[in-house]
């Protein structure tokens, strides 16, 4: 084993036992590397803060080729790269470009991969915010060239015919570049239009001029890039989970038994009776670089509510026909289950081949062709099988393997969302869930919080299509063993989380859609069974106008249960009874406010993400919407926030963490200076209205710290107001000159009276009622400020010279006594109770005596005596 000291960048770091972590390193000299940090997490690290991501330095590690895991003894840190956290736009390209590293380049030496990663970096940092998605997507497509996947883009990947791209050109992410017209056939698997080639040309030319891309024209190249990436990382697996669909007996399991080897149905009940009835899963090798997941679901109507649970995340369909009875009534059933979820891809599967001729054969393709030209999902041709005789298995996989160039890849930069479908215990390992990965990526030793449990808990291990994983990622079947959670604490319908934004719900506004075969009219009140991820939950309707069969509408659903949901979430409706399949929809807001009711809220299946944010943030008025919440409540990847924030327009306030209404804000900061201005006129006399009284004043109770930062900041740059007294004082701008001038000659009055009266200290009552002309509280108060006199209590006003006075004599008595009782010092004052107890208190809470049973005795003699 040797010390091999090398410059390298931090790609990853994960929590490996309580002081360690696993790092994975961008090496020059070694490639990328995976190494032991021990005792990184301990509070004297010698590691200190450097091992963050991005970090860059020179590190030392104990290297042996035969080993996957290394030692790290030191990591000299030379640059954080804390500018690449500018911004989001900045980062997420950083972020992508290690991606790129960690999973494509090799654990070699390949010094030109960390030169162009190096300088991708440097690239970033100094980029202009406007530009970093470009720049990005430039040295993405530059580094992934140095790792010898760069795209073929002058000429045909198939044939090497030269592609002139006026017309726009076709590309393939699986094959690797363009196609001309010839291979790319009637529907390509992308087509780019003629600017989009120019600037993917461009993006990939380093001498050429960096393009200017919009906002949707770099989604667009992230997409194609991300895609790119993906299939040649092996991820490429946009096509990850296939699942079944069809009519009982049409032979789902034996396809699936026949395609992956597996007998899906696990239950012993499963086997006598023939039937599936609960969900299978299988994994499904379509190539070198190409692994899916096959989901079995039960074709039985008595558990369609598994099948819906199965459903829910796949990528493709298979709809599974037998080629001796056609379209079946679960068929229809299923198939429109199907378009409800947004599956957007299928493949129709005639099975049984080997039960019919040709001619008859031939009739039933024609028939299924013709019933899914009305459907929603793009459908393939019809291919007959036989899961006896093996015919057209082979022509299934291809078809398979050609929908995986042509499916639009997950986002691993969203929050991780995996629904449970099944929970179980496996020694050694604890509570085991088992589900699709909606989004998001979580690693090994990270945590994900369950809902509607809602608890924290820490993921042991990870098995993604059946063998362990680092990490899951989006469009997987993925199994996670968990800690801190037990078997029974969890059911399928549960959720685990990563993230902020998520919480459990009972209500959701949606757009409903009621299919044209429902047998009435879904009205308010009626009672439904909502099926979203793999939750079944009962649910009233209410706030909606009828929706008759085949129709449309806007709905609020109230659930029985809570359930975890997303802006934009698809989902299934059945009938409580009889249990059928009556309709679905899409979540428009997982988290409505109780008003207005949803038809009045302007909400819309394709409304803009900055449309729909700038209706949310008004209806929040002062208590906006944290940032943090927008990708769960608008559906959106955190890093198009920003995009949405900046599209919502400028009736949307941005502040670090908090979006708030123009509109609210300047009402409010209207109404509160109208406060502080009656406050004026009913204490003429007061330097103004304190900031706690006013904070009281405003419209939402308790509002947020956030908020009210906000308010006061909005009202003093509008000159609605002003700060003053340190910070605790609001007042209209000048108002001090108007105080002064009130002030002067009833001011003397009282003070006169106050140093007439000595230690007789009248009450504010008395004298008002002796001056009864004069505002004498806010006087009072205004004179305390002014120095003039001093407060006693909370009903008693005194001049300065006298307490001076009764303090001097009160010492004087306590010398020569040491303690004294209200009696003693009522004798040697010559006051009664009803003055000396006011003068004694105000003593003792000025410090200068304190009490010592029934007697006062000097606060600072008891003090020196008492810490000798």
């Amino acid at each position: 084993m040797a010390l091999v000291s090398t410059p390298a960048v931090i790609l990853q770091t994960f929590r490996y036992s309580e002081t360690s972590k696993i790092v994975r390193l961008a090496t020059r000299e070694l490639g990328v590397q995976s190494a032991i940090a021990k005792g990184v997490l301990r509070p004297r690290s010698p590691f200190g803060a450097a091992l963050e991501t991005l970090s860059e330095g020179v590190v030392q590690l104990y290297h042996k080729e035969t080993r996957d895991l290394q030692t790290m003894a030191a990591f000299d840190v030379t640059d954080l790269r804390r500018d690449l956290a500018r911004d989001l736009g900045r980062f997420a390209g950083a972020a992508a470009l290690a991606e790129v590293m960690l999973k494509m380049a090799p654990a070699a030496p390949l010094p030109a991969a960390y030169d162009a990663f190096t300088h991708a970096l440097d690239a970033l940092a100094t980029a202009d915010p406007r530009d970093a998605d470009a720049v990005a997507a430039r040295w993405i497509w530059l580094l992934v060239g140095v790792l010898g996947f760069a795209p073929e883009l002058d000429a045909c990947v198939r044939d090497g015919i030269a592609v002139a791209g006026n017309g726009g050109v076709a590309f393939s992410t699986a094959e690797g570049g363009v196609l001309c017209p010839k291979c790319a056939g009637p529907q390509p698997p992308t087509r780019l239009p003629p600017d989009a080639y120019r600037d993917l040309l461009a993006l990939n030319d380093v001498g050429a001029a960096l393009p200017q891309l919009d906002a949707s024209h770099a989604a667009a190249h992230r997409r194609l890039v991300a895609r790119f990436v993906r299939h040649h990382m092996g991820e490429s697996g946009p096509l990850s989970v296939v699942g079944t669909a069809g009519h009982i007996d049409h032979g789902k399991t034996a396809l699936v038994k026949a395609l992956t080897g597996v007998d899906t149905d696990r239950w012993e009940e499963e086997k006598r009776r023939g039937i599936t009835i609960d969900l299978g899963f299988a994994p499904l090798p379509l190539g070198v670089d190409l692994q899916a997941s096959v989901v079995d679901v039960p074709g039985h109507e008595g558990f369609v509510k598994n099948m819906l649970a199965g459903a829910t995340g796949i990528d493709v369909a298979l709809l599974v026909i037998a080629a001796d009875e056609g379209v079946m009534p679960q068929t229809e059933e299923h198939l429109a289950i199907v378009e409800l979820l947004g599956v957007r891809r299928g493949v129709p599967v005639l099975s049984k081949r080997d039960l019919v001729d040709d001619e008859w054969l031939a009739l039933v393709r024609t028939e299924v062709t013709e019933r899914l030209k009305s459907s929603r999902v793009r459908w393939d041709p019809p291919i007959a099988v036989s899961a006896l005789t093996g015919a057209g298995l082979d022509e299934l996989r291809a078809a398979l393997v050609h929908l995986a160039g042509d499916l639009p890849a997950r986002p691993t930069e969203d929050l991780f969302r995996l629904p449970i479908d099944r929970v179980f215990a496996v020694a050694g390992a604890g509570t085991v869930v088992t589900g699709s990965t909606w989004s998001g990526t979580v690693a090994i030793g990270e945590s994900v919080r369950l809902l509607p449990l809602d608890r924290e808990v820490r993921v042991r291990s990870i098995e993604v299509h059946g063998e362990t994983a680092e990490r899951a990622v989006p469009g997987r079947r993925t199994a996670l063993a968990l800690v801190g959670v037990g078997k029974e604490e969890l059911a399928r319908g549960a959720v685990a989380v990563t993230g902020p934004g998520w919480a459990s719900t009972t209500t959701l506004d949606v757009a409903l859609e009621l299919l044209p075969g429902a047998r009435k009219p879904l009205a308010v009140r009626t009672r439904i069974r909502v099926h979203l991820g793999t939750a079944e939950v009962l649910a009233r309707v209410a706030q909606v106008r009828a929706i008759a069969p085949g129709e449309t509408g806007f709905a609020r659903l109230l659930l029985e249960r809570p359930l975890v949901a997303r802006g934009g979430d698809r989902f299934v409706v059945r009938s409580f009874s009889p249990v059928t399949t009556i309709g679905g929809g899409i979540v428009l807001d997982p988290f409505p406010p109780k008003r207005p009711r949803v038809a009045e809220r302007g909400l819309a299946v394709q409304q803009p993400a900055g449309e729909r944010l700038a209706r949310l943030v008004e209806e929040a008025g002062l208590r906006g919407i944290m940032v943090r919440d927008v990708p769960v409540r608008l559906g959106i990847l955190p890093g198009g926030v920003s995009d949405a924030v900046e599209r919502a327009g400028k009736g949307v306030i941005a502040s670090g963490d908090l979006l708030v209404a123009r509109r609210a804000l300047t009402a409010e900061v209207e109404r509160l200076a109208a406060v502080v201005g009656a406050y004026h006129q009913t204490h003429p006399l007061d330097a103004g209205l304190s900031l706690q009284a006013l904070r009281a004043a405003v419209a939402v109770p308790d509002v947020a710290g956030p908020v009210w930062d906000l308010l006061v900041d909005y009202g003093v740059k509008k000159q609605a107001f002003e700060v003053s007294g340190g910070g605790a004082v609001v007042r209209r701008p000048g108002w001090k000159a108007t105080l002064e001038s009130h002030a002067g000659d009833s001011g003397a009055r009282l003070v006169r009276r106050l140093v007439e009266a000595r230690w007789q200290v009248p009450t504010v009552a008395e004298l008002q009622h002796e001056f009864a002309e004069l505002a004498v509280p806010p006087l009072l108060a205004h004179l305390a400020r002014e120095g003039g006199v001093e407060q006693v209590d909370q009903e008693r006003y005194a001049s300065k010279p006298a307490l001076e006075e009764f303090r001097g004599a009160l010492e004087a008595t306590l010398r020569e006594l040491g303690r004294a009782t209200p009696a003693q010092l009522r004798d040697r004052t010559g006051l009664t109770r009803k003055y000396l107890i006011p003068l004694l208190e105000w003593a003792d809470r000025r410090g200068i005596t304190k009490r010592d049973g029934d007697a006062r005795v000097l606060a600072r003699l008891t003090g020196a005596a008492g810490g000798s």
